[in-house]
This record gives structure tokens, C-alpha cells and sequence, in this order.
């Protein structure tokens, strides 16, 4: 039986992959991080192992114990929590001692060679999770967009990815002046849109993106229900995101919320470039 780990971060994208690889008949290990992970998780396990945050060593003795080479990476760790030294064993504390910086790409390239090494490869996990994944076009059709939200969306979609292209974040909130409201960093982009609250600016369009070249092995951008109730309580209009690389959880629900309440979605088709959209 063909076998994949799953190193799992925070909420329910590590279930939804276990979910979509068992559906394929795949054996899935589940390795979970205490304090981080979801407990529900184990559910979803053929293998279930429960380690602490930085005890990398621990990552590579679950693989070769359960005969697994290949693992997905997905969930959130909150970074300040990962740059934590006091959680590192030896082997993550000479790993991070080589990093030339704390960019989360930058870290997960180095995860990825050390897994390397032990004969282990980190896997994209789009396969397990296509249901997810929204193709271009508008996702609320009883709420179509106006003439000045494409315009918006046209000059804010290009800074967005340029802020995703520097690995700073992978949204910013506009508003119809096409003025740029927030811009994601670290906080993550709940955080960021509870900024848009904070500042008092009503009917602010929210623009969640990819990177140009995204590595799906990790990091994969994620919408879903909380997203929209964030932007429901700062009044925001508008989502628009990356057609095709994305991930849209609870995805009938949050299209059923948006409507409710006026606000409207779109999946973004990339031309040549990040200025050349079909909206």
C-alpha cells in the first residue's frame, strides 16, 4: 500500500489532506504537534504520532518507523511560536543556526533538505485536495462586482503579489480610492483584516494571492468561513483571490454567507503577468 506522511500544523487543511489521500486508498501517518494541531486529527490516521514543536529528530524516527518517504507540510504554525529556540532540539538548533534569515521560505527549504538527507520527500499536496481548489470566475453570482471594484481590483492585485513575491505576506486590503488600506506580514490575514476594523475604513475589497512561483509543497494560501465573518464585522465588500491556487474550505457555507450579507468573491485568472487579469 502506497504510504505519505502528514507533518501537521494548525486547523483543518492537515484533515482535509488525510481525508482526500485515504479516499485514494493512501496510508496516511499523521505526525501532530502538540499545542498546535487539532486532536480531531487522529480520526483521520492510520499512524498517529504526537511530538513537541522543534523536535525535528522526532519527525525523522516516526517516517522510518512507519516506513514513510514521502510527507506533506500543511497548517499554520504561527511563526513567532517557530522561532521560539527554546523549542528546538539539536538537530533544529544547528539547522536554524545555518539559515541565512527567518523568511518562512527560507526555513522550509532547509526542513526540506535535512528530510532530504533521510531519504525522505516533501510532496505537494494539491492531489488530495482538488474539491478546494477554486477555478477563475465570480463564486457569488447573486452578488456580481461593479465597474469600480474591477478597477480596484486591477490596481491592487499586481501590489499584492508583489508583497507575496517578497515573502512578506499574501494580502493587503484596498479600499475604492485605490488606496492601500493593510498589508499581511507575519500576523497572518484574519489579523490584518481586523486592522482594516481598527482603522475605521468601511467597504475595503480584501486581495489574497499566490506567489508568481508559488511552491505548493507548502504554504498553500487558504480561505474559508472565517475569512468572511472577519471581513462581515469590518464591513468589507469584496474578496478577490488567485483562480486555481487557492485553497476555499468550507466553501458552500462561506458562498452562502458572503450573499447573505452583500459581499462578493472572485477568483482571478493570471495573465502574462500580475497587471494583465480576467476578472
Amino acid at each position: 500500500m502506497e504510504k505519505i506522511g502528514i507533518i501537521a500544523g494548525e486547523g483543518k487543511p492537515p484533515i482535509h489532506v488525510a481525508q482526500g489521500a485515504r479516499s485514494q486508498g493512501i496510508h496516511v501517518t499523521i505526525v501532530g504537534i502538540e499545542g498546535i494541531t487539532w486532536p480531531d486529527i487522529e480520526q483521520y490516521a492510520d499512524a498517529m504520532h504526537w511530538i513537541k514543536l522543534g523536535k525535528f529528530s522526532s519527525v525523522i524516527q516516526i517516517c522510518k518507523k512507519e516506513g514513510v518517504r514521502h510527507v506533506a507540510m500543511i497548517g499554520r504554525i504561527k511563526q513567532k511560536i517557530s522561532l521560539n529556540p527554546f523549542n528546538y532540539d539539536l538537530r533544529s538548533i544547528v539547522l536554524m543556526m545555518k539559515l541565512p534569515d527567518f523568511k518562512p521560505k527560507t526555513i522550509f527549504y532547509a526542513i526540506e533538505q535535512e528530510l532530504a538527507k533521510e531519504g525522505i520527500q516533501v510532496i505537494d499536496t494539491r492531489p488530495y485536495l482538488k474539491d478546494f481548489i477554486p477555478p477563475a470566475g465570480l463564486l457569488t453570482p447573486s452578488r456580481p462586482l461593479t465597474s469600480d471594484e474591477e478597477d480596484a481590483i486591477r490596481f491592487g492585485y499586481p501590489i499584492a503579489k508583489w508583497i507575496a513575491d517578497a515573502d512578506i505576506g499574501q494580502s493587503i486590503a484596498i479600499d475604492r480610492r485605490k488606496a492601500v488600506i493593510a498589508v499581511e506580514a507575519m500576523e497572518g490575514t484574519n489579523a490584518a483584516i481586523e486592522r482594516v476594523g481598527e482603522l475605521g475604513i468601511a467597504d475595503s475589497i480584501i486581495v489574497k494571492v499566490s506567489r508568481t512561483h508559488q511552491d505548493f509543497r507548502f504554504d498553500i494560501p487558504v480561505i474559508g468561513l472565517t475569512t468572511l465573518k472577519k471581513m462581515h464585522a469590518v464591513q468589507a465588500s469584496l474578496l478577490a483571490i488567485t483562480a486555481g491556487e487557492l485553497l476555499f474550505f468550507q466553501k458552500e457555507e462561506s458562498i452562502a454567507f458572503a450573499e447573505r450579507y452583500g459581499i462578493g468573491i472572485v477568483a482571478v485568472q493570471e495573465g502574462a503577468n500580475a497587471s494583465i487579469l480576467s476578472i
